[in-house]
């Protein structure tokens, strides 16, 4: 018997795999046992204590360059502005000096006018000045970083969850997140690190949650079996888990 033909380059010797479907995914994670009282009471109780552990070693002030830079932006934000003038001390004013020497970190400046702009992603800086304008600045900082924390580690224990995952596994996974020094290292520091993991988990999470329940998506605007979407502008343009541009937009 003659051994098969070799594969051409480039092509996988083993055979495609089809991913499973919508229905497949629902089934799967219906067929996932359920995680026991006790789990989940032993669950809830090790992320209360980290939440304390965090809390007692978490500072939201301006240590270093980044953490600086982001509240220097937040603050900038939720008064409600985009650039800052740069602020140059009396002694220096009548002296030529670089005013790059004065531009606070995570700013730039600019040549045709004094102003400062923030350089770092606004995405962090809003949620800090969410919560100092909700909580105040000594308190809602404090709170956006630890939720954050405490989000990304029961984001992955329920994405882990839906990644068809024994509870005893999603839960070991959670724990090696939460104890993982880098994550810790993030925490505890007005960094954006740890809320951009957050954000990856949540995104993650959904994305899974969504294709379980693909089934009620054929029915929304955008989607392929759905009805055609009007370009209007008070229209919002909702997709689905699923969905994509159709092919002709009616208008």
């Amino acid at each position: 018997m003659s051994p098969p033909d070799p594969p051409f380059a480039g092509e996988s010797p083993f055979p495609p795999v089809k991913p499973p479907g919508p229905a497949e995914a629902g089934a799967s994670a219906l067929a996932r046992p359920p995680a026991p009282r006790w789990f989940v009471g032993l669950a809830l109780v090790a992320l209360a204590g980290y939440a304390v552990f965090l809390a007692a070693n978490m500072s939201a002030v301006a240590g270093g360059s980044d953490s600086s830079g982001y509240l220097n932006s937040a603050r900038l934000f939720a008064a409600g502005k985009v650039r800052a003038a740069l602020r140059v001390p009396t002694e220096f004013a009548v002296l030529e000096l670089k005013r790059s020497h004065f531009s606070p970190a995570g700013f730039c400046s600019f040549s045709g006018h004094r102003d400062l702009a923030p350089a770092y992603p606004s995405g962090f800086p809003l949620h800090l000045a969410l919560g100092g304008r909700l909580l105040g600045w000594q308190i809602g900082p404090f709170v956006v970083q630890l939720l954050a924390a405490v989000a990304a580690v029961w984001l992955c224990y329920r994405t882990a969850r839906e990644l068809g995952l024994h509870f005893a596994l999603a839960g070991a996974a959670a724990a090696m997140l939460a104890v993982f020094p880098v994550f810790i290292y993030a925490s505890v520091q007005t960094l954006s690190d740890t809320l951009a993991t957050t954000w990856a988990l949540a995104a993650l999470f959904f994305a899974l949650r969504g294709r379980a329940s693909g089934g009620r998506a054929r029915h929304l605007p955008g989607h392929e079996d759905g009805p055609p979407l009007h370009d209007g502008p008070q229209q919002v343009l909702p997709a689905g888990p699923r969905g994509r541009a159709p092919s002709r937009i009616r208008r």
